[in-house]
This record gives C-alpha cells, sequence and structure tokens, in this order.
C-alpha cells in the first residue's frame, strides 16, 4: 500500500468496526439476562475493559461478571456450571464444549534494566503460588535443560511478578500478554535458558446450546 493507502485503510477499519458495533447493539437491544465469564488474570488488564466496553454498549440489557481465576477453578467453574465460558490455558484437560482458539508464545521475562542474575546458579526465579501452570513448566523446562534453580520470590498474583521482576529479583515466565513497561521479554538463547512451545489457549462453555447473551 502507499502512505495514503494505508492511512484510508485505518480509517476503514475503524469504520467497519463502528458498523459492527451498531449491528451488534440494534440486533442485541432485547438480549436480557446473565453472562459468568471466567479468564486468566492475564487477559484482565488488557483484553477485559475493551471486552466489557463493547459489550456493554451493545447489549446494555446483560449482566456480566468476570471471575480472573487459575485454571483449575476455571475448569471446575464451567463444569460445576458456576461459569458460562471461561477462556483458559490448554492443559489437556477437557470439559463438555470447547473450542480450540489458538497459542500464545511462552517467553522467559526479566527488568528492563538489566539481568543481575545472568550466570547466577542456581537460577532465581520469580514465580506464582503453586499450583500454577507456567510455574511447573518452568521448573521442568531447567530441569530437563540441567539448569539448578530456586524460588527467589513468590506472589498470590501478577502484580507481585512484574514488581519482582523490575526489581531484578529474578526470571519469570510468561507470555507477551499484558507485560508492564518494567519488564521485558528476553532472548532465552544468549542467556542460555531453554526455549520453550507456545501455550493452548481454548474456550470452555458449560452448555453446548448456550442462552444468546452468552
Amino acid at each position: 500500500l502507499t502512505e495514503s493507502g494505508e492511512t484510508l485503510l485505518a480509517y476503514a477499519r475503524r469504520l467497519l468496526e463502528l458498523n459492527d458495533e451498531a449491528a451488534s447493539a440494534l440486533r442485541g437491544a432485547a438480549l436480557e439476562g446473565r453472562v459468568r465469564l471466567g479468564m486468566q488474570e492475564d487477559f484482565g488488564e488488557t483484553l477485559l475493559p475493551a471486552l466489557l466496553g463493547r459489550f456493554a454498549r451493545a447489549h446494555p440489557k446483560v449482566r456480566i461478571e468476570v471471575r480472573t481465576a487459575r485454571n483449575q477453578e476455571l475448569l471446575r467453574g464451567v463444569s460445576n456450571g458456576e461459569l458460562d465460558l471461561a477462556l483458559a490455558w490448554d492443559t489437556g484437560e477437557r470439559t463438555a464444549h470447547l473450542e480450540h482458539l489458538g497459542a500464545v508464545p511462552q517467553c522467559w521475562i526479566g527488568a528492563v534494566e538489566g539481568q543481575a542474575w545472568a550466570g547466577e546458579r542456581p537460577l532465581p526465579l520469580v514465580v506464582l503460588e503453586a499450583p500454577c501452570l507456567l510455574r511447573s513448566t518452568a521448573t521442568a523446562a531447567l530441569d530437563r535443560a540441567g539448569i539448578a534453580w530456586r524460588v527467589a520470590f513468590t506472589s498470590a498474583g501478577l502484580s507481585g511478578i512484574w514488581a519482582a521482576v523490575a526489581a531484578g529479583l529474578g526470571v519469570g515466565l510468561r507470555t507477551p500478554l499484558g507485560l508492564p513497561s518494567g519488564v521485558v521479554v528476553l532472548d532465552a538463547e544468549s542467556l542460555g535458558l531453554p526455549t520453550l512451545q507456545p501455550l493452548g489457549l481454548c474456550m470452555h462453555r458449560a452448555e453446548s446450546e448456550p442462552e444468546p447473551g452468552v
């Protein structure tokens, strides 16, 4: 595209998005009820605000309840009927109705201001409290690579992870989603860290034919 074409394309996308939102609002005006949505904390700061805003404008009579939790709790919520939908990592566990959405890279993360721990052994890890899928993945990958490690910092939530990594307390394993400004994706090869496969992402539904709002 030319420079003018790129500019026009950006406007065209915004026009189409506004058109779709207007059409959804007209179709969804009569929708009522409740949607109970569960998702990983990783999506709470990035995906959730825009998602809830667009949905609320298109379907103002539908009440949305959101729970951010770990994978096990999300899958249990769907299976028990406590959640209508759950966006969760693909751990191989199955619910009655699920859709594979794709995959997200797994990456080692460190502080923007440099990695004081580089070359340190055992490797200091910044992790969420167990049970945690990425914590288990990190330790298993380091064990396979023959890299000694220690837990340098444990947190109950992602905000603690971001703060500890940004402060240089150690290395973490996350996805690139929602990384704050003080944290960067590391070059695993140059630091001698194992390379990991992408992490699958699934949408789980409690019902095969959910309510229209869901």
